[in-house]
């Protein structure tokens, strides 16, 4: 995304630290999927594993509902979370830097809900995330 170039990685970490510093070290390796517990199956996170971009009226809904019925697959319970899509890279004062500097990883994961079950019961399945304005 142009707006990136304005930002340094090191600007993004300290402007987020609460964001980064839930991340863990590293992920689980007995799922497939990039996910991790700080205390156990029951409090388990996961990233999506595969993200859908798209536009609109592109077919990205008939693309959804065709990964989503795949044995392995674990759709949230809803397309288009959204979480990435708000803005948050901007140099333009009419779209500043939108997350809240406290905001959180579980902010997102907490969306993958339905998800995270069928990781937990099927450790290769994958979770996929995405919709058509992610690409923007």
């Amino acid at each position: 995304h142009p707006d990136l170039r304005h930002r340094s990685s090191e600007q993004i970490r300290a402007y987020y630290p609460t964001l980064f510093r839930e991340l863990p070290a590293k992920f689980d390796a007995q799922y497939k999927n990039p996910c991790w517990s700080k205390s156990g199956p029951r409090d388990l996170q996961c990233l999506p594993y595969a993200y859908l971009l798209g536009m609109p009226k592109c077919g990205s809904s008939d693309l959804w509902e065709r990964l989503s019925s795949h044995p392995e697959v674990a759709a949230p319970s809803r397309k288009e979370i959204r979480w990435f899509t708000r803005g948050e890279f901007s140099e333009d004062d009419n779209y500043p830097m939108r997350w809240n500097r406290d905001e959180t990883i579980s902010t997102f994961t907490k969306h993958l809900t339905k998800a995270v079950g069928k990781i937990r019961a099927q450790p290769q399945s994958i979770v996929i995330d995405g919709g058509p304005h992610t690409l923007w």
